[in-house]
């Protein structure tokens, strides 16, 4: 009630002022405002992990969102009134209808900005009277309260006109959706979106990683009771395989019972629950760790079933989905192979007897051959790629491999013709040098000492067999199919140990490309502003290759080598065919800027054709020319 009733009054005092101030004046900040707020929602989630996560983690993408805004539109609106000096007259009428056309606008996406970053921030569920979601209990719809029925009040005193919410039949309860009088966070969502898949469109649509944004930051928010923790780690969670299960497949529910002393029991019954038309289940197995040290509850994770989400497109390049949790596996040892039904917004504790346990999560998806996974998200952060590889559906069948309904062959898969191998000797990358080129200072990039070379082959002289795989590891026999932060410990020479694991000897590149590593150096800022904006810069860039027919070519990957308090270590992205399309190049969770000092390399990996010509590297303002190299890919 009084966030609605500020959120208007503030849009009619801006639509007010606005129109006091003309037409062209508002139409001007209109646009202003438009642009701020897609660059806010563009890159809030950058500055938020590369600077903000680890001190503010909870109120860090609040801080981001609303400061990147502001900066840009002030500096947007300083820019303008340098160059645009005068102003337009029009009739008095077109003048004031206009401004406050053009001024409600404004006022929306600027009071959707602000009321989006209070509900980013770690208040309650319900802030000034308004909560995105409520539940209501179907058969007497008293309104589920997350209070704890206090013991020492009796029952004549206790609230009839509510449910508590540890004591409900969820089975029982239904949930609705409220928005804010006139939807001004609404409306600045779907302006955003829809700028993101049209006039705005980048490499990575905003609609696409969130396709219901203030959805997702209300569950977030709306977590256990017991449970602070609501900001977990980007690795919190990791799939292990999926499955499509038969449509008879057995779920149950609790249902509490009392044996022949009377004593409280646990009993499992069938909930006759099956996919409806046109759907079947898709069962999904990951692992999750959260930090004991930062939860109330070091028994249990806690949370609820609209904090676990999975993302998926229903056909080939249709919108991002997201499709909520079913059910999930029962925590006890004993009965872990039992699915129990969830439902929206429930309740959850999973034991955390095991560490970090596999929790079998259940979805109800449509049954089409274009379906396609994309990842699992967990509570604010924690997002894992869901890849064709962790298909079992065709192993639990008996079937032995094979191809999935939902998967399309890879031309990763297929052999690659003997003369389409890569050759010559080993290349390995060298530190940096002083080069004559010219540097673009800005983007802090500049290509080193080694040459750019085309191998498929990691730089080392033998094979890993002593590595930690990080997130998203893949790999098809030696060859590594996807990895972020694969990390590595080298020694003085730049080689690695010998260990147990199974070798990896070189990247898996797709048949109809040819794998370039370009080896870059960093150039250091010395000022602290320039070290902030350097390490933002690292994450958002706009690094691609242009060949001689000026085609593009983004980064598949990435690796560097730096000394970390006198260790040297190796670190691998390398993003698979799924992950290229979806998810944004990051910076390295382990090598820092500080640490690209001294002897080092930097280096990223392209995918080319054959034939291909590099012309230029452009590292995100200036081009460095690579016609010296006489680089042609391998045919």
């Amino acid at each position: 009630m009084w966030f609605s009733l500020f959120a208007t009054v503030l849009i009619l005092a801006v639509t007010f002022y606005q129109g006091l101030q003309g037409l062209f004046s508002a139409l001007i900040n209109c646009v202003l405002t438009i642009l701020a707020a897609a660059l806010a929602f563009a890159y809030f989630e950058d500055l938020y992990q590369g600077q903000l996560m680890s001190y503010q983690p909870d109120h860090g993408r609040a801080i981001a969102l609303m400061a990147v805004f502001i900066v840009s539109l002030l500096i947007l609106r300083t820019i303008v009134d340098l160059l645009i000096k005068g102003n337009q007259t029009f009739p008095i009428y077109v003048d004031r209808a206009g401004g406050g056309i053009f001024g409600f606008i404004t006022a929306m996406v600027i009071i959707g900005m602000l009321s989006i970053g209070f509900q980013m921030l770690p208040f309650d569920v319900t802030f000034l009277g308004f909560s995105r979601y409520s539940l209501v209990e179907e058969s007497s719809n008293k309104e589920v309260v997350t209070a704890v029925r206090s013991p020492t009040r009796g029952k004549g005193d206790e609230d009839k006109n509510v449910a508590y919410r540890m004591e409900v039949d969820w089975a029982q309860v239904k949930t609705a959706r409220h928005n804010l009088w006139l939807n001004p966070d609404g409306f600045t969502v779907g302006l955003v979106s829809h700028l993101s898949r049209f006039a705005l469109q980048g490499r990575n649509s905003f609609a696409d990683a969130n396709p219901d944004f203030l959805d997702y930051i209300h569950h977030m928010r709306d977590g256990l009771g017991r449970e602070s923790l609501e900001v977990v780690p980007a690795n919190a969670v990791t799939v292990k395989q999926y499955e499509y299960l038969r449509e008879n497949e057995p779920i149950y529910r609790r249902v509490k019972a009392k044996d022949e002393n009377g004593t409280d029991i646990l009993k499992y019954e069938s909930a006759d629950r099956k996919p409806k038309t046109g759907e079947r289940w898709l069962c999904v197995t990951v692992a999750v760790s959260e930090r004991t040290d930062k939860c109330q509850d070091r028994a249990k994770f806690n949370f609820t079933s609209s904090q676990v989400r999975l993302l998926a497109r229903d056909r080939d390049k249709g919108p991002v989905k997201v499709y909520p949790l079913a059910g999930i596996n029962e925590s006890d040892p004993a009965n872990s192979h039992r699915l129990i039904e969830v439902f929206p917004c429930q309740d959850i504790q999973y034991s955390r007897a095991e560490g970090s346990p596999d929790m079998r999560l259940l979805f109800e998806v449509p049954d089409s051959p274009g379906f396609q996974t994309l990842g699992i998200q967990y509570k604010m952060n924690a997002r894992a790629e869901i890849r064709s590889s962790h298909d079992h559906t065709e192993a639990r069948a008996g079937r032995g491999g094979g191809t999935s309904p939902t998967e399309r062959p890879s031309g990763r898969d297929r052999p690659r013709d003997a003369d389409a191998a890569s050759t010559g000797t080993e290349e390995r990358p060298s530190g940096p040098r002083n080069d004559p080129n010219p540097r673009d200072r800005v983007h802090g990039v500049n290509l080193a000492a080694k040459e750019p070379f085309f191998s498929d082959k990691l730089p080392f002289a033998g094979p890993l067999t002593d590595y930690s795989e990080g997130m998203d590891f893949d790999r098809s026999g030696q060859k590594l199919r996807s990895a972020t932060s694969l990390t590595v410990k080298l020694d003085s020479n730049w080689e690695p140990a010998n260990g147990s694991k199974q070798p990896l000897e070189s990247f898996d590149v797709p048949e109809n490309a040819r794998l370039l590593q370009v080896n870059v150096e960093r150039l250091q800022p010395g000022s602290s502003l320039g070290k902030i904006l350097q390490t933002t810069v690292e994450v958002v860039r706009n690094i691609y290759l242009i060949d001689s027919n000026n085609k593009q070519y983004m980064p598949v990957g990435k690796y560097a080598i730096a000394t970390i308090r006198g260790e040297t270590i190796f670190e691998l992205t390398y993003l698979d065919e799924t992950a290229r399309g979806f998810v944004r190049m990051r910076g390295f969770e382990h090598i820092r800027f500080e640490d690209l000092k001294g002897q080092y390399a930097y280096v990223f990996l392209f995918h080319l054709p054959p034939g291909a010509k590099p012309a230029k590297f452009h590292t995100g303002r200036a081009n460095i020319a690579l016609d010296q190299f006489n680089l042609v890919a391998p045919k």
